[in-house]
């Protein structure tokens, strides 16, 4: 769980805006850093920064998410990945780049989004029901869902940060990128209390706000 000063790093402006609002409304003070700002150095208090990476490439998007990271000197303790709750963009690449660079063992990526019908369970992601590649987002220009499995919308495991789909109550590896499974608004409050200082939280906007 985030307790007070953290750095959130989003791969858009919307992103970071809607955690913005989340930290916001947790009665804490908040500084949203739009990409093209120069970067000031972290001094305490809570940051958001986006780093306008949703539509670039793997490589690129870990890289320019690593600038930012050095170059605000984020504390390697109080870190939040944001990522688009539909997995979108390059999710895996820019949460192992973060963990590396912050020297986190684990990642626990918490995606899903109950209160909006977004969940994962069973390894399957649906909306309202219905499996994501059932859905328009199928249509998506940039990112079409062609797969419901989580799996399949991750990609390819990285070296060394194996996959793991977990529902909560289950051994958490102690290595790699374990997806938590969301069947209701219940789950994301018990995830935020599993991340220690060897993991880094990662997910949707909800998981920031129970964090």
């Amino acid at each position: 769980m985030l307790r007070g000063d953290a750095t959130v790093f989003a791969d858009d402006l919307t992103g970071a805006a809607e955690c913005g609002g989340a930290i916001w409304s947790a009665g804490l003070a908040v500084s949203l850093l739009p990409a093209g700002r120069e970067a000031p150095r972290v001094r305490g208090g809570t940051w958001v920064i986006d780093t306008d990476t949703r539509l670039c490439s793997a490589n690129r998007a870990a890289e320019t998410l690593l600038n930012r990271f050095r170059a605000v000197g984020a504390p390697r303790n109080r870190l939040f990945k944001k990522v688009d709750s539909l997995l979108r963009g390059s999710v895996v690449a820019e949460c192992v780049a973060l963990a590396v660079a912050a020297r986190k063992k684990r990642i626990l990526l918490v995606p899903g989004n109950p209160a909006h019908g977004r969940t994962v369970a069973s390894g399957v992601y649906r909306v309202h029901g219905v499996p994501l590649d059932r859905t328009p987002f199928a249509l998506d220009p940039h990112h079409p869902a062609r797969s419901a499995r989580v799996i399949d919308l991750l990609g390819p495991a990285p070296a060394d940060w194996p996959f793991a789909i977990v529902r909560f109550g289950d051994v958490l590896p102690r290595r790699g990128l374990i997806v938590g499974e969301t069947s209701d608004e219940d789950d994301l409050p018990r995830w935020s209390l599993v991340a220690d200082d060897a993991t880094l939280p990662a997910g949707s906007a909800a998981f920031l706000r129970a964090c």
